[in-house]
């Protein structure tokens, strides 16, 4: 529908009250008659969230509701604004304020307001409202400053025209047809197209494209599907990068894993712990922020999992068994640049931590559910996206510091980086207590925490292979 322009030159104020059977589309818009870009401002529906935008010619300003609307519902909303300033109110939700930036603070339009939709819709009005589609649904309130708007056409005497409206309801898209996100356009008052985000094929959008279909991975890896539009190639052990194209540099000569807030190393998924296990890490930590270990059961930020991490210094054991996360924190803060011990444990929902001689601390899991299951790559330092972790595992950063040592179910991992499917950023630690001179006469230093013990060579004898 096309009405009067905005009469919006200091202030403005819109209330309309409207349903939506797609996630994208234009409530309003009044922009100028020219193909430049100036000023504008703008009402849609964007991802499912609710967009005020406006350009006082010094750059728009994006104000977006804190949640998406939902489809198939009625929906009151409030955009204002007054010289600079502008306020969302989206029925339901919290106000969101927003400010021009520079120093013009007058809206100047010359073009006439569309509701539903811009008639030769051009690049400039994409670029200017961030959607590609008119509104798939029903407007049966618009308010403009004061004044309500009478929306019957074409007894109305303020629409000047219209094209393509029928009454609310004979709509091939209220069914909400479309998957996983997708748009519905409605073709006729009987039929539909969906139009598919990333990753989703179908007539309703209900097939899950696979990324691991042009075989993305080099000779011998495996792709394995991270997400929609993300995949991981699992190297054999002579390669390595992102799609396992680059021959593997020896490892052979680190023996304590040095990480510095990027690396990681990504081991096998972790098994048999499943009902219950046991571990013990040697750590040093230079940043009091960063994660020990992390393994999870799915991409989506939910599932099972456990983590270890540092948070201000104090070292925390989280875990969730599919019915509520245990957070297990230390009660003092651990020292930096020196070596720790953490021992972990858990037995069905019970878990505990103790942090070198300080008190086993206990806690569980929510109930009902007791076992742990696992099936993403076993991460020691870090993980290669923060995005992908589960929302309460607080694993936000990699570890700057060192593992000396980790003891699964009382067996010693040795050289456990020699056992890494993926290495990415990891140095050989070099430090107290193994600092140049430790032993002497060739023998072998064998870090234990802070201490460590000399192996001597043939006949020599003492403490550091002195005699």
């Amino acid at each position: 529908m096309e009405l009067y322009k905005l009469e919006a030159y200091t202030r403005l104020s819109l209330e309309i009250e409207f349903k939506t059977y797609s996630n994208d589309g234009i409530l309003l818009y009044n922009g100028k008659l020219s193909s430049k870009i100036g000023d504008f401002v703008s009402l849609t529906l964007k991802d499912g969230f609710v967009e005020f935008r406006y350009n006082l010619g010094s750059g728009a300003v994006v104000i977006r509701s804190l949640q998406r609307v939902q489809l198939g519902r009625f929906q009151r909303v409030v955009a204002k604004r007054y010289l600079k300033d502008g306020l969302l109110a989206v029925e339901g939700q919290e106000n969101v304020a927003g400010r021009s930036q520079g120093t013009l603070n007058s809206l100047d339009l010359n073009d006439n307001l569309y509701v539903g939709f811009v008639p030769g819709f051009s690049k400039i009005v994409a670029l200017n409202t961030g959607v590609e589609h008119g509104l798939n649904g029903c407007i049966r309130y618009l308010k403009i400053d004061r004044r309500e708007v009478n929306l019957r056409y074409p007894s109305s005497k303020e629409i000047l025209r219209s094209y393509g409206i029928r009454e609310c309801g004979g709509n091939a898209c209220s069914a909400i047809p479309c998957k996983n996100g997708g748009t519905c356009v409605s073709l006729e008052q009987k039929t539909f197209h969906c139009r598919c985000m990333d990753g989703f094929s179908g007539e309703k959008c209900e097939y899950k494209a696979d990324p691991c279909s042009s075989n993305p991975c080099g000779d011998g890896a495996t792709c394995a599907v991270m997400s929609p539009e993300e995949f991981t190639c699992k190297c054999g052990p002579q390669k390595t990068g992102k799609f396992c194209d680059k021959p593997r540099k020896d490892l052979s000569d680190i023996d304590i894993p040095d990480f510095m807030n990027n690396s990681y190393l990504e081991l096998p998924t972790l098994q048999n712990i499943k009902h219950a296990f046991s571990m013990e890490i040697w750590f040093l930590a230079r940043s009091p922020d960063g994660v020990l270990i992390y393994d999870g059961q799915k991409l989506n930020k939910k599932g099972d999992f456990i983590a270890v991490n540092l948070a201000n210094g104090y070292v925390s054991f989280i875990y969730n068994l599919g019915s509520g996360s245990a957070n297990i924190t230390s009660r003092h803060p651990i020292s930096l640049n020196k070596w720790h011990s953490v021992k972990i444990s858990r037995l069905r929902r019970q878990g505990t931590l103790k942090v070198d001689n300080d008190t086993t601390i206990v806690g569980k899991s929510k109930p009902p559910l007791t076992e742990l299951n696992l099936a993403l790559p076993f991460y020691i330092g870090g993980v290669p996206n923060t995005r992908y972790v589960h929302q309460d595992s607080g694993v936000k950063k990699g570890l700057d510091g060192a593992i000396q040592k980790i003891i699964l179910n009382g067996e010693p991992w040795v050289r456990f980086v020699s056992k890494a499917v993926r290495v990415h950023g990891v140095r050989n630690y070099k430090g107290a207590p193994c600092t140049p001179g430790a032993c002497l006469h060739g023998g072998t230093c064998v870090p234990r925490l802070g201490n460590h013990l000399c192996q001597c060579l043939g006949k020599f004898t003492g403490k550091r292979c002195e005699k």
